[in-house]
């Protein structure tokens, strides 16, 4: 994924999964490429994005990060999914009664 700094948002790589005061984390500048490592959207108050960076002054950090203000090459947001589809049954499995 590409992500680009959104308005005044700094883009901050943080090294723990908790939200924590010590944790100042690492400035990524404007934008940066990276990997996502996992995403967790039921992370509640923590950190829901672990990505590597893969270029820049950066690369080969690995740490986590909030995925709310974080765009792709697209423009969108990272934490949508476009034409994403939920079904209650698979398609082509015994539907539900």
């Amino acid at each position: 994924m590409h992500g680009k700094k959104i308005g005044n948002e700094s883009l901050i790589l943080h090294s723990h999964e908790e939200i924590r005061d010590d944790d100042k984390g690492v400035d990524l500048g404007q934008e940066f490429s990276a990997k996502v490592v996992k995403y967790d959207p039921t992370n509640g108050d923590d950190w829901d994005f672990q990505v590597t960076i893969l270029d820049g002054p950066n690369a080969g950090k690995t740490g986590w990060m909030l995925s709310d203000f974080l765009e792709d090459d697209r423009g969108e947001l990272v934490d949508q999914f476009s034409k994403a589809t939920a079904w209650e049954t698979l398609p082509g499995g015994p539907s539900s009664k």
